[in-house]
């Protein structure tokens, strides 16, 4: 194994990966525009796992 794919393991970031394309519900779509996501008008949206997880939490917090 080289040295660059040792370094490109240790420093990998599961929360940067991008996801498969989802249709947000209009909870989660309040929740991007709350959060300034901007993720157009398109019905797939892909985002960072980081960012589902906020979307997720705002969205929770407004339908509770």
């Amino acid at each position: 194994m080289t040295h660059a794919a040792i370094d490109c393991d240790l420093f990998h970031d599961r929360d940067d990966d991008v996801t498969e394309a989802r249709h947000p519900t209009a909870g989660q779509r309040d929740a991007m525009d709350l959060l300034d996501i901007d993720p157009g008008h398109h019905p797939l949206v892909r985002l960072t796992l980081a960012d589902w997880r906020r979307v997720d939490r705002v969205t929770a917090a407004i339908h509770r």
